[in-house]
């Protein structure tokens, strides 16, 4: 448990608390269409179970979905997370191309002995 929550003898569920305990920004978890939705539904969940499962199931005018728009609508934070996921490896395979580069750049001004 992070230290800061140890010494409690209740933590309450919370996103800040989570956010605390997973030792991350709580602006991941903050907001609706946030990098971690799946994880601020359960938090929602939790703090407001009918609430949390009504707000799912609406659309922006407060109309219920039907079950294509509620797919639709989970296809689409899906596809933000797995280009979130994407944009990141793409910036890693980028630094390992330039570490790989400096490598092979000091390997050719080595001369042999």
């Amino acid at each position: 448990m992070h230290p800061n929550l140890a010494g409690k003898k209740a933590v309450k569920v919370n996103y800040v608390n989570v956010a605390i305990e997973a030792r991350r920004s709580r602006t991941l978890i903050g907001h609706d269409g946030c990098a971690y939705q799946e994880v601020r539904n359960k938090i929602k969940a939790i703090l407001k179970p009918e609430v949390a499962k009504t707000r799912e199931s609406q659309g922006p005018n407060g109309a219920k979905l039907t079950k294509s728009q509620e797919l639709i609508k989970r296809l689409r934070i899906e596809k933000k997370e797995i280009a979130r996921e994407r944009d990141i490896l793409a910036t890693q395979l980028t630094r390992a191309k330039l570490i790989i580069s400096e490598y092979e750049k000091r390997g050719k001004n080595k001369t042999p002995s």
